[in-house]
C-alpha cells in the first residue's frame, strides 16, 4: 500500500546526514506496535500532534531513528498530498497566524502551559481517571438526562489562574491592536485557547482524561478514538454576548466548564440528541433538561445534542470549551446509514418499524382464524380492548373487515354486541373520513376477534344492495 510515488525504497543518503531520502518512501501496511513514538506537543505543525505520532509508527523502518523534525516533515508532506489546495493555503495561513502571536504573546502564568493533574484537578475527579473503571467514573458524576453527564473536574486555583491569562491576552489583544479569530461563527467574544500556545496542555486533558471518560460513556460515536480537539472560551454578560442559539458542536464529544464569575441567567437547555437527517425534528418531553452552570463543574455530552444557552442576565460568565473529535469515527459514518444507537429520532423510527413487523405477525395469524371470504387488514391505533372472560380471549390490534367478493369492496365498521357476558368492550372506530357500512359476521369469525357469540350487525337494506353488485 503506497502513498503517492512512494513506492520505491531509496537508501541513499540526503546531504550526508544519515537521513534517508523520503522522496520514494513506503508506508508501512500495519503499525509498529512495539515501537514508541515521538512526542509532537511542541512543534509547530498543521495537524494535530497525535496525528504524527500514530503516524509514526507506520513509517518505513529506516525512518524510525532518524532525527524527530526529519520525521515530522517527512509526514507532514504526505499529510498535505491529502489535503484539499483550499484548505492546504488555509491550515498555512492559520499556521503563520498562530506563529504570530505566540511569537509575541508573554504567558503570565506558564504554569498553565502543561498539564499539573495535582493543581489542576479536584481531588475526586484524580481518583476516578486513576481507577480507570466505568464504577469509579459513575460514582463522581450524575446523569439527569440521558446521555449528559455532569461532575466537579477544576479546582478553583485554577479557574482562576486561567481566567486571570485570558485578561491578559485580550488586554494583549487591545493594546496590539492584534485581531484574532473567534471561537466559532456564533460567538463574537472569546478566544481560541489552541491559538495563544495552549494546545498541548488542551491535547493532554483530552488524551489523559475526557478519553479515557469517553470510551465508556460515548462508545457509540468514537469515545475512544478522539484525536484531536478545538479549545476555546466564550465569554456572556455586559459588553460581551448575552445568550447562544439553538445549535450542535462540531464534535464527538463535548466539554463544557464554566469558570466563573459572578453571573444570574445563562442556563443551557438541551433538547435531544440528532443525525444530520433528523437535526431539525421535534422535540419530545423526555429530551427536555435545563442546566444552570456553576464554577469548576464540567458538562459533558455528545457533540450532537441540541442545545442553547439562556441569556445571562447580570454579571459576567466565562466558559471553556473542549470539542473533541475522532477522525476514525468520522470516516466510518461516511458509510452508516443507521444511527439509532445515538440519534433520538433514529431510535424511534427504528423501533416504530419493529412495531410494524409485530402487529403484521399478529395479523398473519389473525388472518388463519378468519373464513375466505373476508379480508382483515389492519387499522391503527389499539380501539378494543377486550373483558376478562372464564373463555381465553385474544388481544389483537383495530381491525377493518373488507367484503372479499364485492367487485367494489366496501368498508365495515365492527360493532362488537354483548349477546353474553363473555363478550368484548367496544370503543368506537375512527372513521377517518371514510363511507362506514355496517355488516354481521357471526360463529367463528366473531370468535376469531375473542370472544365466544360476539356478533357484528348489518344493515339490512345495505346487504341486499352488496348482494345485488356482485
Amino acid at each position: 500500500m503506497s502513498l503517492h510515488g512512494s513506492d520505491r525504497r531509496d537508501t541513499s543518503s540526503a546531504g550526508g546526514n544519515g537521513m534517508v531520502a523520503a522522496a520514494s518512501l513506503r508506508l508501512r501496511l500495519n503499525p509498529n506496535k512495539e515501537h514508541k513514538p515521538d512526542g509532537y506537543e511542541d512543534l509547530q505543525l498543521d495537524f494535530s500532534p497525535n496525528i504524527f505520532s500514530s503516524l509514526e509508527r507506520y513509517l518505513p523502518p529506516s525512518m524510525l531513528n532518524v532525527p524527530r523534525d526529519d520525521k515530522a516533515k517527512f509526514m507532514r508532506e504526505i499529510l498535505l498530498k491529502y489535503l484539499p489546495l483550499g484548505e492546504r493555503s488555509r491550515s498555512q495561513k492559520h499556521r503563520e497566524y498562530r506563529q504570530k502571536i505566540i511569537e509575541n504573546y508573554q504567558p503570565l502564568h506558564r504554569e498553565l502551559y502543561s498539564v499539573n493533574s495535582a493543581t489542576f484537578f479536584v481531588p475526586s475527579f484524580l481518583r476516578a481517571i486513576n481507577d480507570n473503571t466505568e464504577q469509579s467514573f459513575r460514582s463522581i458524576m450524575s446523569e439527569p438526562s440521558p446521555g449528559i453527564f455532569i461532575f466537579d473536574i477544576f479546582q478553583t486555583n485554577f479557574c482562576e489562574l486561567l481566567l486571570s491569562e485570558i485578561e491578559n491576552f485580550e488586554k494583549w489583544v487591545t493594546e496590539t491592536k492584534f485581531r484574532i479569530m473567534r471561537p466559532n461563527t456564533m460567538n463574537k467574544y472569546g478566544a481560541v485557547l489552541d491559538d495563544f500556545g495552549l494546545e498541548t496542555m488542551l491535547d493532554k486533558l483530552m488524551e489523559g482524561f475526557i478519553r479515557p471518560l469517553s470510551r465508556v460513556l460515548f462508545a457509540e460515536v468514537g469515545g475512544a478514538t478522539l484525536d484531536s480537539h478545538h479549545g476555546f472560551v466564550v465569554e456572556y454578560g455586559k459588553d460581551r454576548d448575552v445568550d447562544l442559539g439553538f445549535h450542535v458542536d462540531d464534535s464527538e464529544v463535548t466539554l463544557n466548564v464554566c469558570l466563573g464569575k459572578q453571573f444570574s441567567g445563562g442556563e443551557l437547555f438541551f433538547r435531544g440528541i440528532r443525525c444530520e437527517k433528523h437535526v431539525n425534528t421535534g422535540t419530545h418531553s423526555e429530551e427536555i433538561f435545563d442546566y444552570s452552570h456553576v464554577p469548576g463543574r464540567a458538562v459533558l455530552h455528545r457533540g450532537r445534542h441540541r442545545h442553547g444557552a439562556r441569556a445571562t442576565t447580570s454579571g459576567n460568565r466565562v466558559n471553556l470549551l473542549l470539542w473533541c473529535r475522532s477522525s476514525v469515527f468520522r470516516e466510518m459514518k461516511r458509510y452508516q446509514k443507521d444511527f439509532s444507537s445515538w440519534c433520538g429520532e433514529c431510535s424511534r423510527e427504528k423501533k416504530e418499524r419493529q412495531r410494524s413487523t409485530i402487529a403484521a405477525t399478529k395479523l398473519m395469524h389473525l388472518h388463519a382464524a378468519v373464513p375466505a371470504n373476508i379480508i382483515v387488514v389492519p387499522y391503527f391505533p389499539l380501539l378494543f380492548t377486550p373483558l376478562s372472560c372464564e373463555h381465553e380471549s385474544i388481544q389483537i390490534c383495530s381491525i377493518i373487515i373488507i367484503a372479499h367478493n364485492s367487485r367494489s369492496p366496501h368498508l365495515h365498521k365492527i360493532n362488537f354486541k354483548r349477546s353474553c357476558v363473555h363478550a368484548c368492550k367496544l370503543h368506537e372506530m375512527e372513521n377517518r373520513g371514510n363511507k362506514v357500512n355496517e355488516g354481521r359476521v357471526k360463529g367463528s369469525t366473531a370468535a376469531a376477534y375473542g370472544c365466544c357469540n360476539s356478533e357484528v350487525e348489518v344493515n339490512e337494506e345495505k346487504r341486499k344492495n352488496w348482494e345485488r353488485e356482485r
